[in-house]
């Protein structure tokens, strides 16, 4: 069980969502694309579905296959609540807001590159 699923990866994994988490909330601040609280904490609930296949794999490690059945329910759980979570907004809809904030302010711009050029 030395392979894919590691503590090391499932931690880096962990940052790699924080940043990602990071960089939503940026983009909400600056406007470029808002997201519900609800959206947002889906990135929490996601990180905690990690915590929980985290434990799993210590319990495969552990060689203690009846514990870690139990534990892949609760870490399948976990993950199905996160993403059911961030898909109260869908693809499209975000899609035009950030089409939308570009035009707003830097396809305005090409206009007035265009009318002086």
């Amino acid at each position: 069980m030395q392979g894919c699923f590691s503590k090391f990866s499932i931690e880096k994994l962990k940052q790699i969502v924080r940043k990602l988490k990071s960089n939503a909330e940026q983009r909400s601040s600056l406007g470029i694309l808002t997201f519900s609280e609800k959206i947002l904490s889906s990135w929490d609930l996601y990180i905690d579905s990690l915590d929980e296949l985290k434990e799993y794999v210590n319990l495969l490690k552990a060689e203690d296959y009846e514990s870690a059945e139990i534990q892949y329910t609760v870490y399948s759980k976990a993950y199905t609540k996160a993403i059911n979570a961030g898909q109260e907004e869908s693809l499209t809809s975000s899609l035009n807001e950030i089409d939308k904030w570009y035009q707003d302010n830097i396809g305005i711009c090409l206009d007035i590159f265009e009318q002086y050029s």
